[in-house]
């Protein structure tokens, strides 16, 4: 056999097991993904994307791993980190990227880097791509945006007599809940209430910092790193518990439940809440989050895809980490369809797809407004004081005056400790 005739074999016999052995044809590269979705719709949302982009990307497999929701699943994170065994790609708060940006536990996505990926800031909206960052340095990419805004129930709009069109300031909110309070059955008794948030510190939390924002307010003093006195903290907690006390805003911990049985007609929660109400049939619409100060403002997190820092990079590994992120990001209609949240992608919010999504556009209106808890050192646990703080004047147990006070005594204490 001559060497050519022995060369043309050769390749042949190669050809033919590359093809009887799955795998060889195509070499992969496994990265693997942390997230803290229990089981939901959010979880299946990107579980389902997760198999469209390896369906797409056949070199690369992702491999998913859980770690339950909270403190837990970001101590985990730092361990992992600090042990040199992080995983390629974590899902991440955007209020917990100062802490670990500060660790030294995330790779920075440099200005070089993302030219050679391919991955534009002006392919995101501004304010999330910004909360992304930390000193300047972009240390994620955006994945959504959950920002709160207003559920509300037609029919019972209808019933009242009012207006099929959300309320859009503070004022109509509470003149529809004063509208909506009913008796329906006449035995006496209150069935039927107008305007209500979970009876929940996190929830006080958001609205607060939401009518803070809008009244123009700062948490932080502009001179010095402590938590402001500036006078809108105690106006904003006023308007809000002000209308406890009139009963035109009641709190209950199953005020969801209350909603989509169509026993309360407002109620303001987070995008997470829509995907579960529309699975369940509950007849609502949505819209943004109502002025009660003087200009549109709503707190929003987000969810953010994060590369930690490994002990040695695989320059490899690394790529395919990249690849993952641009798509999911870029390509996130899913999760938006599935969980109801917001993508931070324009491409995404302006396609036919997205605009079908009668719920998600409405939040999608609050993207050129909404407002983060400042980039800081724990500014996580920041938020918890802020929260458990409210609890006590939303609930009439304590004046917001007082309530504030408190919480501002343990927010400098916090900053205190942080910078020893």
């Amino acid at each position: 056999m001559c060497k050519l005739s022995r060369m043309i074999a050769i390749v042949l016999c190669v050809g033919v097991l590359m093809a009887l052995v799955p795998g060889l044809a195509e070499a992969k590269v496994t990265i693997t993904l942390w997230h803290f979705l229990g089981a939901g719709l959010e979880r299946d949302a990107l579980t389902v994307m997760k198999e469209a982009f390896e369906k797409l990307h056949p070199d690369i497999q992702v491999s998913m791993q859980e770690v339950p929701w909270g403190d837990a699943y970001y101590s985990k994170l730092l361990v992992a980190v600090v042990g040199g065994t992080p995983p390629d790609v974590a899902m991440m708060h955007a209020t917990r990227i100062a802490e670990f940006a500060e660790a030294g536990s995330l790779l920075e996505l440099t200005p070089a880097e993302l030219e050679a990926a391919g991955i534009r800031s002006d392919d995101y909206f501004p304010i999330p791509w910004e909360a992304s960052k930390y000193k300047g340095k972009l240390y994620a990419l955006p994945f959504d945006i959950h920002p709160i805004g207003l559920y509300f129930n037609p029919t019972l709009f209808d019933y009242a007599g009012l207006s099929p069109k959300a309320p859009e300031t503070g004022e109509q909110v509470f003149q529809y809940s004063r509208k909506l309070i009913r008796d329906t059955n006449g035995d006496g008794k209150v069935d039927q209430y107008g305007f209500g948030i979970r009876r929940d510190s996190f929830t006080y939390y958001r609205l607060w910092y939401s009518v803070l924002k809008q009244l123009g307010g700062a948490f932080f003093a502009a001179d010095e790193y402590k938590m402001s006195t500036d006078t809108a903290q105690v106006k904003a907690l006023n308007i809000l518990v002000d209308s406890v006390k009139t009963g035109t805003l009641i709190l209950d911990p199953a005020a969801d439940r209350l909603f989509a049985e169509s026993s309360l007609a407002m109620f303001i929660d987070g995008t997470w809440t829509s995907g579960g109400f529309v699975k369940s049939g509950v007849d609502f619409e949505a819209a943004p989050l109502p002025v009660f100060g003087t200009k549109p403002a709503a707190w929003t997190d987000s969810h953010l895809l994060v590369l930690p820092k490994p002990a040695r990079v695989s320059k490899e590994r690394l790529e395919a980490a990249k690849t993952f992120v641009k798509w999911m990001t870029q390509n996130s209609y899913t999760w938006c369809q599935m969980a109801g949240h917001v993508s931070p992608s324009l491409k995404v919010v302006a396609s036919p797809e997205f605009r079908a999504l009668k719920h998600q556009v409405q939040f999608a209106r609050m993207l050129p407004y909404v407002v983060y808890f400042p980039q800081v050192p724990r500014a996580w646990d920041m938020q918890i004081v802020v929260a458990d703080g409210l609890a006590s004047a939303f609930e009439l147990r304590e004046t917001p005056e007082s309530a504030l006070a408190a919480i501002r005594t343990r927010i400098n204490a916090l900053i205190s400790a942080s910078s020893k």
